[in-house]
């Protein structure tokens, strides 16, 4: 698939705790694309520009194949996960498009180091 027959891939994404980067890691099931971020809503906004940005690069490039599925480790963990709050999705939406004031801070944290997220049927738009 590529953008120009399409600019929504609606996907699932794994949010999980790294010790490398002390942050978290939002890991795209259907592009395998990732965000790194120091929370789960910044780790996730990280991930929507990701994405928009192979999708840009897709709609230039029509042989660019955005869809890739994520590593099976990744995807046995987004079994294991949690459902992520659908807010925590709505507030990193808003950070990317523009829509969240700079002058306020939210820190979604999750709890302990063995924990993950999972996130379904997100839109992620180019």
């Amino acid at each position: 698939m590529n953008c120009k027959s399409a600019l929504r891939v609606v996907d699932s994404v794994v949010l999980y705790r790294d010790d490398d980067c002390d942050g978290w890691i939002a890991h795209s099931l259907r592009t395998d694309q990732i965000g790194i971020g120091v929370d789960l809503s910044r780790a996730l906004a990280d991930l929507m520009q990701a994405v928009n940005q192979i999708m840009q690069a897709a709609s230039e490039d029509p042989s660019l194949d955005i869809l890739r599925d994520a590593p099976a480790e990744i995807r046995q963990l987004a079994k294991r996960s949690k459902p992520l709050p659908r807010e925590v999705y709505e507030v990193a939406y808003k950070m990317v498009s523009g829509q969240w004031p700079d002058e306020m801070e939210v820190h979604f944290q999750g709890g302990g180091k063995r924990l993950s997220y999972t996130a379904d049927e997100l839109e992620l738009t180019h």
